[in-house]
């Protein structure tokens, strides 16, 4: 039976969720009062209606109608720790079988099954089991919040550029981009990028707030696909993830710097309109164009420079970066110098991991 102190608080905490919305927060309170009535291994069901009567017993209809509510949403928190829980583990196993020192071949587009993950979550008003962590933020004031954060998420894979990477471009450049700046700048304002790492599904979803003058820091947002249909926002400040998201940043950062240098030239893959009409009548989302980095043509058709050195003439110098820069043309006026890789056209370095 509930104290008279107990019950106070029980109508104090269910009037704010009331007022203020259901947050995980308040709900944990009253996990806190309900929770002496909870056996091991009892019947969720059973406990439930134990402490609904008793609230009706003491406060009325209304009150045991709105702890109701409360216990089923303390309920949903609890089975997405719980799944939130196994999905960690799936990764943690994933991340620890692997060394994350190269990327594979990806050819197949995946951002508009994470676009449907993300539209459904942000329209169910219940946890959509899609994008992971489920189990909702305790940082943030309301559910409110959580929402208006899909929502800009929709909004940002919608409005983005998708870049389907097929090559390892860090380490074909690697030994020349060791030494990478905060002076690159994104293909496009808002650009995804998709990559395949030891058998899963990675997309990074990059944005740069773009200038004259002045190269903005760029953002990353990192999902793995560690299910089919189930994406994990991967956590910055996780040591266990750094691996995945180090390796996906340090790609993005070279892809950048090959289309800047002109190595590089982005493929149009155009989505067939049949197949998205039949997805929109079927109320999926339809697939979106995307890009391919390929090499560019003047270096897949590369001659050697071997006729021009026997002949006497000056050898060139050894092949190197010339970093991408504002340069100032006028006191009001800058201009963006693209990335220039310098030397030996003989670009013979990047055969050693281009293809995989």
């Amino acid at each position: 039976m509930f104290t008279q102190q107990e019950i106070l608080e029980i109508k104090t905490t269910v009037d704010e969720c009331i007022n203020v919305g259901t947050n995980p927060i308040l709900t944990a309170k009253l996990a806190q009062l309900f929770g002496k009535y909870y056996e091991k291994g009892q019947d969720f069901k059973k406990y439930q209606s134990k402490v609904v009567n008793e609230v009706k017993t003491q406060l009325g209809d209304e009150y045991s109608r709105q702890f109701f509510v409360l216990l089923q949403y303390h309920k949903m928190i609890l089975e997405c720790r719980m799944e939130d829980a196994r999905s960690v583990q799936i990764l943690d196993s994933w991340m620890k079988a692997n060394a994350f020192e190269q990327i594979e071949s990806n050819e197949h587009t995946r951002s508009h099954k994470l676009s449907e993950v993300v539209i459904n979550q942000k329209e169910s008003r219940i946890i959509h089991k899609g994008l992971y962590p489920l189990a909702p933020d305790f940082s943030k004031a309301s559910d409110a919040d959580r929402y208006s954060n899909l929502d800009i998420l929709e909004r940002m894979i919608k409005h983005s550029n998708t870049i389907v990477v097929k090559h390892d471009w860090y380490n074909a450049l690697g030994d020349m981009l060791q030494y990478l700046t905060s002076d690159v700048r994104l293909p496009y304002p808002i650009t995804v990028f998709e990559f395949r790492m030891h058998g899963k599904s990675v997309t990074t979803l990059a944005s740069q707030e773009q200038e004259e003058g002045v190269c903005h820091e760029i953002e990353f947002t990192h999902f793995v696909e560690f299910e089919k249909d189930k994406w994990f926002r991967l956590n910055n400040q996780d040591e266990m993830m750094q691996k995945a998201i180090a390796l996906a940043e340090r790609q993005a950062l070279a892809i950048c710097i090959a289309l800047d240098a002109k190595i590089a030239e982005s493929v149009k893959i155009t989505a067939g309109s049949q197949i998205n009409k039949k997805r929109i009548k079927a109320g999926k989302t339809p697939l979106k164009n995307y890009h391919i980095v390929d090499l560019a043509q003047q270096f897949k058709d590369k001659k050697s420079n071997s006729e021009a050195i026997a002949s006497g003439e000056r050898k060139s110098p050894r092949l190197h970066w010339r970093r991408g820069h504002w340069r100032v043309i006028d006191t009001d006026k800058k201009i963006w110098i693209n990335w220039m890789l310098v030397g030996n056209v003989d670009l013979g370095f990047i055969d050693k991991h281009y293809r995989i």
